[in-house]
């Protein structure tokens, strides 16, 4: 096979509706990379577009486009795909950039036809395994008000009936129900559940998130996330100077990386590859916190079980994956595209074995969740796995990630 002539024949998009146990419909769009020899194939995932801004990609348009760029192409030539990626879908600086969505599917499903063409997985090709599983924490959404504190603490008692014993928690609408919510869990689960992290998601400025941060802290809190707005550097390294916790940020471009590093702006560099486009470009972004002795730990966007493969594929590669992440997508939903969703144990997200991402799409599964990308035209909370209990405006802060 290492001598044969290999060329992409077509690109398929599928556009999928999967429900979360909440009964929320969240879209997704399957990737699959077919060449001349059909055996050899690849699949990928554009994760949960309803995490971003209220529009999709039409989606036969984009098939047409990506076609036009790829057919004929070798697509072995993974450094020159993800440049031809980034100038067609340049990063806007923006974590819910539609670019890097479309270009970490695509990347995705190159990174799993290259491992199936050499019969390897996709940690080989990337050098080797350093290790066979990731330990991670489940997600607690925001709170809007109190109200919706019980709820919370029912699923945290859910997750933790699975095995999971870290939690990460989207904190700063109600300070109020963030502080029920934290002294609730401290009463029931004490020293049995860790919360690695209180994500901001950039609602707040640094001195607010800081006043919430403080007192937060003394409930164990492992570090703060995303605690000023978007791109506001000197804000994170000013939140960062006063802060009784280590802060971490989404990475959703080089340019942004670069100047956080740049500006001592953060401790923890959370990196996602639907934010930053595959596993190509968040591998190097690993790579250059390395160099620069920045920490790390892999996000999420609550991917389908494609999705998450590639994310244990990257975790289990990289020498230096310093802190509990936060892959754990298929446990939030009730469908899956997969034959077999991938496994959690104990708390860890295993890496899948077999070749490629070591998942196999299961094509009955694709056909009955094949759907066309709506945005719901409702209350944001729907977004963030809740069902809603008054009307917002759509302008209202709440999303989480």
């Amino acid at each position: 096979m290492a001598e044969r002539d290999l060329r992409i024949t077509e690109i398929r998009l599928t556009p999928v509706a999967v429900r979360r146990t909440t009964g929320l419909l969240c879209g997704h769009v399957v990737v699959e990379v077919l060449t001349d020899e059909p055996a050899i194939m690849g699949v990928g995932e554009m994760s949960d577009l309803g995490h971003l801004p209220a529009y999709f990609p039409d989606v036969p348009d984009l098939a047409r486009t990506l076609n036009a760029m790829f057919v004929g192409q070798d697509p072995l030539a993974m450094e020159a795909h993800e440049h031809t990626l980034r100038k067609a879908f340049p990063e806007q600086s923006f974590v819910y950039d539609m670019g890097s969505v479309i270009r970490c599917g695509v990347d995705v499903a190159l990174h799993d036809l290259r491992a199936r063409a050499f019969s390897l997985t996709v940690t080989q090709m990337l050098g080797g395994i350093t290790r066979d599983r990731i330990k991670v924490a489940f997600p607690v959404f925001r709170h809007r008000v109190r109200e919706e504190v019980p709820a919370s603490i029912e699923r945290v008692r859910r997750f933790f009936e699975q095995g999971f014993d870290v939690a990460r928690v989207y904190v700063g609408v109600d300070p109020k129900a963030d502080e029920l919510f934290f002294k609730t869990l401290r009463d029931e689960f004490q020293d049995r559940l860790r919360v690695k992290s209180i994500d901001f998601s950039n609602l707040l400025d640094w001195k607010t998130a800081l006043a919430e941060s403080d007192w937060l802290a003394e409930f164990g809190v492992g570090m703060a996330e995303s605690p000023a707005p978007a791109n506001d550097y000197e804000g994170l390294r000013e939140f960062r100077r006063h802060s009784k916790l280590p802060v971490s940020e989404h990475c959703w471009s080089f340019r942004q990386a670069a100047n956080m590093i740049r500006e001592r702006s953060v401790d923890v560099l959370n990196i996602c590859t639907t934010f930053i486009g595959g596993i190509g470009p968040a591998r190097k972004l690993f790579a250059m916190a390395e160099v620069d002795g920045v920490g790390t730990l892999v996000g999420t966007t609550q991917e389908l079980s494609i999705g998450t493969a590639a994310q244990a594929h990257l975790a289990c590669a990289v020498p230096n994956l310093t802190h509990i992440s936060d892959p754990t997508g298929p446990c939030l939903y009730a469908e899956d595209v997969t034959r077999s969703p991938v496994v959690f144990e104990g708390g860890f997200l295993r890496l899948p074995t077999g070749v490629g991402l070591g998942v196999e799409l299961d094509r009955e599964k694709l056909a009955q969740l094949r759907a066309p990308l709506e945005w719901v035209h409702d209350s944001p909370e729907r977004v963030v796995d809740r069902t809603a209990t008054e009307r917002v405006p759509r302008a209202a802060p709440a999303h989480g990630r």
